[in-house]
């Protein structure tokens, strides 16, 4: 499980995608963060839920809190319009860093061009 130097952790809750701001302002906001999680598992597995979609890939978390995510396994259920199960998954594969601020999990895109921003789901 992947530490960050304050002691918490990528793993151990269950992470809700709350919206994704751009570097050129542009902020998608999850209509149903509950429908768009990560689970990091210990052995280097990451459980997702895109909308009606459920999968899985691998992630690395590295030194300096680098993380890559590969490419996500998932089911193929055709969502209802307005999903953003695809742009979801998109953005995930842009990743390339966490940090944690006041709690939440913050994931940086490649390139500095956004962060995808989480807030764990109640126990």
């Amino acid at each position: 499980m992947a530490a960050s130097q304050g002691g918490e952790a990528l793993g151990g809750r269950v992470w809700a995608w709350q919206r994704t701001q751009f570097s050129d302002d542009k902020v998608i906001v999850a209509d149903a963060p509950e429908r768009y999680t990560l689970e990091f598992m210990q052995d280097g597995r990451v459980q997702l839920r895109a909308d009606c979609n459920r999968g899985g890939a691998r992630y690395d978390a590295g030194a300096g809190r680098t993380l890559t995510f590969s490419p996500a396994a998932t089911t193929k259920i055709g969502c209802p319009p307005g999903s953003q199960g695809a742009e979801f998954l998109r953005q995930l594969s842009l990743v390339s860093g966490y940090l944690f601020a006041s709690g939440n999990l913050v994931l940086t895109l490649r390139l500095d061009t956004g962060s995808m921003y989480f807030a764990p789901l109640p126990r």
